[in-house]
């Protein structure tokens, strides 16, 4: 009996041999679509002008806006709940650019 058992178990190993890779391209494929969903919400950059946050989506620091050297925070990225997104703070003073 115990001879029996041993013979069964190269095709079980071969079955999961074959299946693995599938298995890791699945879940590979299942982790990648989960971290980027995060990346893919929507997203407003705002500037504080004078305390007011003022839309500035779209536009280019250096040819639309400048920031001007200060501890003030300048511009940040926002979520689409209306929640500033953590490490997205660019330090300045705005400006507009005529």
């Amino acid at each position: 009996m115990l001879f029996e058992m041993s013979k069964k178990h190269p095709i079980n190993m071969n079955k999961l041999l074959r299946v693995f890779p599938v298995f890791a391209l699945v879940l590979g494929t299942v982790l990648a679509f989960g971290a980027a969903s995060k990346a893919d919400l929507p997203q407003t950059k705002r500037a504080n002008q004078n305390g007011t946050w003022i839309d500035v989506t779209g536009q280019v620091q250096g040819s639309d806006y400048r920031c001007s050297a200060s501890s003030l925070v300048c511009t940040q990225l926002f979520d689409s709940n209306g929640n500033p997104i953590a490490g997205t703070q660019v330090s300045g003073t705005y400006s507009p650019m005529p």
